[in-house]
């Protein structure tokens, strides 16, 4: 925090200005524990960047849905085709229950490309994480821009009970979702041991406010002209 002092040290000058300047985010403070990462609908991956992606059948980690490829489909935005080329999909109601998570704060990266459509507005759904609703009305073609696009949206999220959910809930259509990547990340310092569950905030990373990682601002006193 720094501050611009007054000089002049009269009695008589009328009290400082406050002004506050926002900080600009710092860098995620992303743990040295690698996290987890789920190729959904599709087999083992390991991608460019030498991380393995687990086909989210080995551990059953879903329930609701089935798997859909198209192999053939050249993806644009990345460089794992793999990735996005595979997807689970379904009506109603599919959900991620992941267990044997310790207890803390992660970011959850959605990945999505939209791979059977050619038009926005043909599924739309909700995404719920750990009980907070943090997307309505999701559209992947609309979001991405096209089809065969990439597009990874990034939440955070506490978890309290060692098992992590995340649910998708038709609107229109089906739900579809590429794969799921968590990394644990630092606890938020403005938060006291005592905060109650409901005070916890799932932000998605296109907030800059709700950010975690947003640094503390700092705090300008600006002298006043003595009276």
């Amino acid at each position: 925090v720094a501050s611009i002092t007054n000089p002049i040290a009269s009695p008589f000058a009328a009290a400082p200005t406050v002004i506050v300047v926002p900080t600009a985010p710092t860098s995620s403070p992303i743990a040295s524990n690698p996290g987890l990462r789920i190729n959904c609908g599709g087999n083992n991956y390991t991608d460019t960047a030498g991380n393995l992606w687990e086909a989210d059948s080995t551990h059953s980690y879903y329930t609701g849905g089935h798997s859909y490829t198209n192999l053939g489909l050249a993806i644009q935005g990345t460089s794992d085709d793999t990735i996005y080329q595979s997807e689970r999909v379904g009506a109603g109601t599919v959900s991620y229950i992941i267990p044997n998570f310790k207890n803390g704060y992660y970011a959850v990266d959605l990945h999505f490309a939209e791979v059977y459509w050619s038009a926005a507005y043909s599924r739309l759904f909700d995404i719920t994480i750990e009980g907070k609703k943090v997307a309505t009305n999701y559209d992947v073609y609309a979001k991405a821009g096209g089809k065969g696009v990439a597009i990874i949206e990034t939440y955070y999220t506490k978890v309290r009970d060692g098992v992590l959910m995340i649910t998708f809930t038709t609107k229109l259509d089906q739900i579809s979702v590429t794969g799921i990547e968590v990394l644990p990340i630092a606890p938020l310092p403005s938060e006291a041991p005592s905060t109650s569950p409901s005070e916890v905030p799932v932000a998605s990373i296109t907030n800059p406010i709700a950010s975690p990682f947003a640094a503390a601002p700092t705090v300008i006193v600006v002298p006043t002209a003595p009276t």
